[in-house]
């Protein structure tokens, strides 16, 4: 069964409060998941569409923040993070189809910028 591995940088939680927003920006946990691929024709622009919404959907499960007080602009936070974990993992995948939906939906090529 082929799959692709989805690796998410997510800004560590606050914790009901006690831990201020500084040093959570400061921990970064990565997580990964797999996304089946197995079933998707890659080279057809259907393939291409699922493959982005299933990797996007399981980037929204990892990147979900709880929303508190002062973890305002989570979803902001959020939606930045499923878009560079969907860009990181399509960019392995030399796929003229798969980079133009990328393209089509996110408004850019899907590049990787180098992560500390």
């Amino acid at each position: 069964m082929t799959r692709l591995i989805l690796t998410v940088g997510i800004a560590a939680l606050l914790l009901a409060g006690v831990v201020s927003q500084a040093s959570a920006e400061d921990r970064t946990v990565i997580e990964t998941a797999a996304v089946k691929t197995s079933d998707l024709n890659l080279a057809a622009e259907q393939g291409a569409r699922a493959l982005l919404r299933r990797v996007a959907a399981r980037a929204s499960d990892l990147c979900t923040q709880t929303d508190t007080p002062l973890a305002r602009g989570a979803e902001k936070s959020r939606r930045a993070c499923v878009a560079k974990a969907v860009a990181t993992s399509v960019a392995g995948i030399s796929s003229p189809v798969i980079a133009a939906e990328f393209t089509r939906v996110y408004g850019a090529a899907p590049t990787v910028v180098a992560m500390r």
